[in-house]
């Protein structure tokens, strides 16, 4: 079979070549790169034939993947990082093999010298893989090349400096492997040329084009001769050539190898270096498409007709009613004869678009120009009806097509997943990585370039629900609980429903791109949503309609509006997620940039003068259509009065015969009239506002100063600026707080002369619990949230100071922030204020990360609240504010001082309380959409979700932190709490049994009173109590529980700690107990907290599980106990199982998930049997020979 499949591919290289002349090709090779446009100087252009340094090789090596086949040498990647990684461990004094500069010298080598015939470097092995149809045809299988890694991190090299060139060569239409391009932009232009052209009504056709073989049938000549007329550097083009001057590949099947074969023809799939070079082989075909006679589509907006898009060899043409299929057929012939590729004619399928009638026409003419002479398309080429999907790029494309029936495959795929996994009967992590893998990755392309039905989503849902907890029956915790954080009770499950409002979310960030990279399927939206405007809307005016997030005009998302389902999702997941243009204060650019009909700030007497006649000459004549041409038809040279007073269209100035010969009769009052319209707007959106500058926004030079500040120290100064100056799309921002959206700019008050002597300087620290020892700073400050501002000594202003918490917090940075919010609010707005902290994490959020945090909606920002409070005040102050960390020895000698006088405040009274204030014309909510991810999205929209707690989860919760304000150092917090119960020392399935615990999630007490017919299984039949799970694990007479407590209680004591039967609130807070000596020292014994959490949780779940057998296993007979001997062997069993583990998972092959030696040793010590006759590190030791003494 290996030889079958060598001759096979060796042929395909001889395929098609004699059908045309050496000479016809060269000239149909002349005739295609004519048409393209060579490369211009660039300095990415002068990069590719630099010299390969160690640096070159060493990020070519960490952007390569771990776990990857190897090529015939049988080295694979993690060999290189291994030698790299111990070259760079070792001292230099040291000599050490430098695996990089044995490779620079290779990689260099070949570049001077190029590559021997009989070397080997270039060698590669073959692995067919099957693709579809019938799997005894070769040709169905995708043949990829492994080759060597040393060659693959040489091609890498070569890759990385071309994909900048290759993107400045290749057309914006191809997407295929370059920076910064998607598959997706691809499928949705498709999808919504379809809509597109029937709200238009223009009429045309979407072509699929099928290339065979891509990969394997470019001409090596043609390939050389395209690189050439592309302006790519000799030398560079001949590093390629050496790569396929002597290659060759075998075939391996089943570990059975052919002989060789030589590459003559085609890039290897598997070489890094491919995709590129096959991008720049196909693009002649773009340019010879874009230089054809073709008419394709225009839309408003766009720079160029829409004629093709290209993803690598998938190509799709739109051709409109007036184009001829020969055309078409006549550029891709030479194009074939050119390069040696070929079209499957045979797999070309045609989607009409346009009106029904169009449609149907096309259909049973076969044509698509319905008025040509010529014969209709050839009857092998399959053209798609209403109701017939066509795939492309992975999307199903469409007139009227049924998106259940598009989905049925993708969901038949998740179920057979699901069940198959089912049988592994995971945890409840192990399900939640489950549901991520199967229900999450398998429909995320689908959902994102098809869109997910709501039917659809609600089928998922419930598949997963379903997977979860085993049964079609309503869940024990509902859905929403599931899908919270693990801190917040939670598993973490995917949010269906979540998860595609985020990625609708993404394709607005796609679509409100207003740059020069903005796809071309956003101008077609532009028009389909300026068609189906809401009827509120009135009579608006086609040429005056450029953007709805930019526009005080709405299309319409009712159920009866014809715009496109995916379309209403995405205008109304806008909508609740509050996605709008929500700049704080805009730079004069910006405010030209905006529209000047309908503006976003209109009120009803501006609203008035959009539709006059003078508005409309104002668009129609002198095309106005931002505030920038506004502005510009307002100003006018003074006018030469006529000879008939109050009549301007007699005035001989060259502005007004410009003007009237454009169309206008009446030029002054035009420009009367666009002055009117500029002086209407606010102050906000007025470019003719100027904002006096206040000095206080940084310069270039004081931000690189502060840039200083974050490596060598020192003082760092705040930037209060919130102008937005970059562009029309960085002021668009999703989840905006209603309340923020401010007519009025962020203007500061005018400050009078800054004086320095003025200047403010104020320390804040944190005020631990433990008193500070000599004025120092404790090494681990126990803080509870209090800070301290600190003036001078004895200064009546100094003051301990608490804000109420909220979010995620961390006590320590939450206190300082908090005296550095006291301070700004006690400090007049025009006086300078230096702020001094202990350590240095005010001057890291406020001034290097502030911009980051306010980009992603301080999403995982502890004390975001606090944070948010103190920057908003902070830009209200008109003079400035610097930040510095405490590092002289006078600062260090304040420091001391403000401490002792922060301890002596602990003691003398209770702290200040500080209200965080926030000003809204200088909130910058939400999420700036130009930096939105899909898993921001997804964070934020979860975070939105309003989720009341169960009320039996609240019941649990309240009396585990009654029970754990009992107990020192124990978290009484709700987050503590749940992650308690997830720390690594226990098991997951006892995890997941304290979780259940936790909700009251078991199926047993009061479950079973509201069920029909089984309301006695309720109730202990031992007992008469009601069987809750505080009864089963403390109170039940049954034998076991008490038994079980008895044993574990002897084996603690060993640890000379006393013991007292543990609580039901006890068990479920294991993971956070904290045990110290019994001397009386403050000092912690973690590895005795980690045998109370081992014995704890696992004697807890041997009671239940004892229990369910009892109960469940042996229903029939009520007098059934486990007896006495035998509980006491299944306890000391368990224990012996969990020493066991222990000591397996100290070997090196878990690597970082292995546990240490000495805190296993250090764990079990003084509950061994015989243990002063085993040797110190008794871990590698065979287990019979380690364990605990039978219990008693």
């Amino acid at each position: 079979m290996a030889e079958l499949a060598r001759n096979y591919h060796n042929d395909l290289q001889k395929e098609g070549t004699d059908d045309t002349s050496e000479r016809a090709r060269t000239e149909r090779i002349k005739d295609l790169l004519n048409q393209t446009k060579p490369l211009e100087y660039s300095p990415e252009l002068q990069d590719l034939t630099e010299h390969i340094s160690e640096q070159c090789i060493k990020d070519a090596l960490l952007k390569t993947q771990t776990g990857k086949a190897s090529g015939l040498d049988g080295i694979p990647y993690e060999l290189w990082t291994t030698l790299q990684k111990i070259h760079a461990q070792t001292d230099e004094s040291e000599a050490s093999f430098n695996v990089l500069a044995l490779l620079e010298i290779l990689y260099n080598d070949i570049n001077r010298y190029g590559i021997e015939e009989n070397c080997e470097f270039t060698d590669g092995w073959m692995c067919p893989l099957y693709k579809k149809k019938d799997r005894r045809d070769i040709a169905n299988y995708r043949p990829i090349t492994l080759l060597n890694t040393d060659y693959k991190l040489y091609t890498r090299i070569l890759a990385t400096r071309l994909a900048p060139v290759a993107s400045t060569i290749i057309h914006n239409d191809q997407a295929g492997f370059l920076p910064g391009r998607k598959i997706s932009d691809q499928t949705q232009l498709c999808r919504v040329m379809v809509d597109y052209a029937e709200a238009t009504e223009e009429n045309g056709a979407i072509i699929a084009l099928d290339q065979e073989k891509a990969y394997d049938k470019i001409l090596h000549g043609y390939l050389w001769t395209t690189l050439e007329a592309m302006g790519l550097p000799t030398k560079f083009i001949n590093w390629i050539k050496n790569l396929y001057q002597h290659a060759t590949t075998i075939v391996i099947i089943n570990g059975e190898r052919s002989t060789p074969f030589i590459v003559t023809r085609g890039v290897r799939q598997g070489d890094p270096l491919s995709c590129l070079l096959f991008d720049l082989a196909i693009e002649p075909l773009a340019c010879a498409i874009r230089a054809s006679n073709l008419q394709g589509f225009r839309a408003p907006g766009m720079a160029e007709r829409l004629v093709a898009s290209l993803f690598a060899d998938d190509t799709s043409t739109f051709l409109s009613q007036n184009d001829k299929w020969s055309d078409l057929w006549a550029v891709l012939d030479n194009w074939c004869e050119a390069s040696g590729a070929r079209f499957n004619k045979g797999k070309t399928e045609v989607v009409p678009i346009g009106t029904t009638e169009y449609r149907q026409s096309v259909i049973t003419t076969r044509k698509l120009n319905q008025h040509a002479d010529e014969p209709g398309l050839p009857d092998f080429i399959h053209i798609a009806s209403d109701g017939e999907p066509v795939r492309m790029l992975g999307a199903w494309i469409g007139n009227k097509t049924d998106q259940a029936a598009i989905w049925a495959p993708a969901i038949h795929k998740v179920n057979a997943f699901l069940e198959r996994w089912k049988r592994c009967h995971p945890t409840m992590k192990g399900k939640r990585n489950i549901i991520q893998m199967g229900p999450g990755g398998i429909t995320q392309y689908l959902s994102e370039v098809q869109g997910m039905p709501k039917e659809i989503e609600d089928t998922l849902t419930k598949m997963i629900r379903h997977f979860i907890w085993d049964s079609d029956r309503p869940p024990p915790v509902n859905m929403e609980t599931l899908c919270r954080p693990i801190e917040e009770g939670g598993l973490g499950i995917l949010d269906i429903k979540a998860r595609n409002e985020a990625i609708d979310l993404m394709w607005l960030k796609r679509y409100l791109t207003l740059t020069p990279d903005r796809p071309r399927w956003a101008f077609l939206v532009d028009t389909i949503l300026a068609i189906r405007v809401t009827k509120e809307a009135g009579q608006i005016k086609r040429n005056a309609q450029i953007n709805t997030f930019l526009q005080d005009w709405h299309p319409a998302t009712h159920s009866r509006s014809q715009l496109p389902v995916y379309l209403k999702r995405l205008l109304t997941t806008a909508k609740k997620h509050n996605a709008c243009f929500a700049a704080v204060k805009l730079g004069p650019s910006v405010k030209l940039q905006l529209p000047a009909w309908y503006h976003i700030s209109a009120d009803k007497h501006l609203r008035r003068l959009n539709n006059t006649r003078l508005s409309n000459c104002l668009r129609d004549n002198h095309n106005v259509r931002v505030v920038a041409d506004l502005l510009k038809a307002s100003q006018h040279p003074p006018f030469i009065q006529s000879g008939q007073p109050g009549k301007d269209y007699d005035c001989t100035c060259e502005a007004c015969n410009n003007t009237r010969n454009g169309g206008c009769k009446h030029p002054m009052k035009c420009q009367e009239a666009a002055a009117r319209i500029t002086n209407s707007l606010s102050a906000k959106w007025n470019p003719k506002e100027d904002n006096i500058p206040d000095g206080l926004t940084l310069t270039a030079k004081r931000k690189e100063h502060n840039e200083g500040v974050f490596e060598e120290g020192g003082t760092a100064t705040f930037d209060p600026s919130l102008t937005t100056r970059s562009g029309v799309s960085e002021a668009i921002r999703v989840f905006v707080e209603e309340e923020t959206i401010t007519k009025a700019p962020a203007i500061r008050q005018r400050q009078g002369r800054t004086v320095p002597a003025e200047a403010i300087t104020v320390y804040v620290i944190n005020a631990p619990k433990q008193p500070a020892r000599g004025g120092t700073r404790p090494k681990k400050a126990q803080s509870d949230g209090r800070g301290f501002a600190y003036y001078a000594k004895n200064d009546p202003r100094n003051n301990l100071v608490q804000s109420e918490q909220s979010g995620r917090v961390e006590e320590e940075s939450w206190a300082e922030a908090t005296a550095a919010l006291y301070a700004a609010q006690s400090t007049p707005l025009d006086a300078p204020l230096n702020i001094v902290g202990e350590t240095n994490y005010l001057t890291k959020e406020l001034i290097q990360k502030i911009h980051k945090s306010e980009d992603r909606g301080w999403l995982n920002v502890p004390n975001q609240a606090l944070l948010c409070a103190l920057a908003n005040l902070l830009r209200q102050r008109c003079a400035p504010t610097t930040f510095r960390t405490a590092s002289t020895r006078e600062e260090q000698q304040d420091l001391i001082a403000a401490r002792r006088e922060a301890t002596e405040a602990r003691q003398r009274s209770d702290p200040k309380p500080i209200e965080m204030k926030m000003n809204p014309i200088f909130n910058l909510s939400g999420v700036r959409l130009s930096t939105l991810t899909q898993k921001l999205a997804y964070q934020h929209i979860r975070d939105r979700k309003a989720v009341e707690t169960r009320r039996a989860t609240q019941r649990t919760m309240s009396k585990i932190i009654e029970r754990t304000r009992e107990q020192p150092g124990a978290p009484s917090d709700p987050a503590g709490i749940w992650n308690g119960i997830r720390v690594r020392d226990i098991r997951r399935n006892i995890q997941d049994f304290l979780w259940k615990c936790t909700h009251d999630a078991h199926k047993c007490g009061k479950f079973w009173e509201s069920v029909p017919g089984y309301e006695e299984r309720g109730t202990c039949h031992t007992c008469g109590a009601t069987d809750s799970m505080n009864h089963i694990l403390t109170k039940c007479k049954a034998p076991g529980q008490d038994a079980i407590w008895k044993m574990a209680g002897n084996l603690w004591k060993r640890k000379k700690l006393r013991w007292a039967k543990p609580s039901t609130e006890d068990i479920l807070t294991a993971g956070t107990r904290e045990w110290k000596h019994e001397t009386g020292r403050e000092k912690r014994r973690p590895r005795a907290e980690r045998l109370w959490r081992i014995l704890v949780t696992e004697s807890a779940f041997l009671i239940w599980k004892l229990r369910c057998e009892r109960v469940i296993s042996h229903s029939d007979d009520e007098n059934w106990h486990h007896t006495e001997p035998a509980i006491r062997t299944r306890w000391t069993r368990m224990v012996n199982e969990r020493l066991h583990l222990d000591m397996a998972m100290t070997h090196r092959r878990f690597g970082r998930k292995a546990l240490k030696r000495s805190e296993v040793l250090g764990t079990w010590q003084g509950t061994l049997r015989d243990e002063l006759a085993l040797p110190d590190d008794w871990t590698a030791l065979n287990w019979v020979l380690v364990g605990i003494e039978a219990a008693h």
